[in-house]
């Protein structure tokens, strides 16, 4: 597992740690839940074990983190978690520029924001603080990737679950 005293990290939970955006798109971790958070992710993904700080996750429980193991001017790069794809999609900025300007600039494309909306329409729910949009089969066992394979559920059983159907 990667430091918590990454600098980039450190800034992002100071500045945002424990915040949620647009009715749980997007939530920032605090700094005491990022070892629970990176341990999953380390779980699920032990090919990155040794260069990832998880530092924040989205609706659908998909994993953001520092990838101590990427990058560019000193900085590390963010790396997505996707639990319910079994898979990782390395994104080319650092966390506060994740933060900064993919988030801001990028929200469909990050966080998938029109299956949010579409989902937020079918399901009627509100997800609370540690809770995400799930899959009910994960797309990588061969679900599909609709509001109608999506439930309602703990992230953190969602990613010890994930994490050990995908090994």
């Amino acid at each position: 597992m990667a430091s918590v005293d990454e600098p980039t990290v450190c800034s992002v939970l100071k500045n945002l740690g424990g915040k949620t955006f647009n009715d749980g798109l997007y939530r920032v971790l605090r700094a005491d839940e990022v070892e629970e958070a990176t341990e999953a992710g380390c779980l699920a993904f032990p090919e990155l074990a040794q260069h990832i700080t998880v530092f924040g996750y989205d609706w659908l429980g998909r994993q953001f983190a520092a990838d101590a193991g990427r990058r560019s001017k000193g900085m590390p790069q963010v790396l997505m978690l996707g639990f319910g794809t079994g898979s990782a999609l390395q994104i080319p900025v650092d966390p506060i520029a994740f933060h900064n300007d993919e988030l801001v600039d990028y929200p469909d494309d990050a966080l998938a924001k029109p299956f949010f909306l579409q989902w937020q329409a079918a399901a009627r729910a509100k997800l609370k603080h540690y809770q995400c949009a799930g899959y009910k089969v994960p797309l990588f066992l061969g679900g599909a990737g609709d509001v109608d394979n999506l439930e309602v559920t703990d992230l953190s059983v969602y990613w010890h679950l994930c994490g050990q159907l995908r090994n």
